[in-house]
């Protein structure tokens, strides 16, 4: 999981999904679509506990995402 998609996480894992306008805002500011927001939002508030790696994978998944981290090093 690269950089990018953990500080994604760590923002959307902050919110309140229970009412999702926040998380919606954030992820428009992130340039992902709206039908992407729903999947991402919709998978992290099924999550039974919201750790980093899994609110990550749950970005990654709905945007079929494979970005290398190369911000690692």
């Amino acid at each position: 999981m690269n950089s990018v998609i953990m500080a994604q996480a760590e923002k959307l894992s902050s919110f309140d999904l229970s009412n999702d306008t926040e998380a919606h805002m954030f992820l428009e500011r992130m340039l992902i679509a709206v039908d992407i927001q729903d999947q991402v939002i919709q998978a992290v508030f099924e999550l039974k506990s919201r750790n980093l790696v899994q609110v990550g994978a749950c970005i990654e998944q709905a945007m079929h995402s494979s970005i290398s981290d190369f911000l690692k090093h």
